[in-house]
């Protein structure tokens, strides 16, 4: 079974709630199962659905980034 790592260790210096929101939007994105560790997410398939690809993953990622408005200096 594979997996995809997102390393999520330049938000976590913003604020430790942005990664629960990241979380959280892509939960409902995504039907896949998600384990947070210190400074990575990680996308496993669910039971009964595909893993999705990593340009999705990157859209998804680019969203978010925009909609809670973090940009990089």
């Amino acid at each position: 079974m594979s997996s995809v790592i997102i390393d999520v260790s330049e938000l976590r210096s913003f604020d430790s709630e942005e990664i629960k929101e990241l979380e959280k939007f892509l939960k409902e994105k995504l039907k896949a199962e998600l384990d947070v560790a210190d400074r990575e997410i990680t996308v496993k398939p669910a039971e009964k659905g595909g893993m999705p690809s990593k340009d999705y993953l990157r859209v998804l990622l680019k969203k978010y980034l925009h909609k809670a408005e973090l940009k990089e200096d």
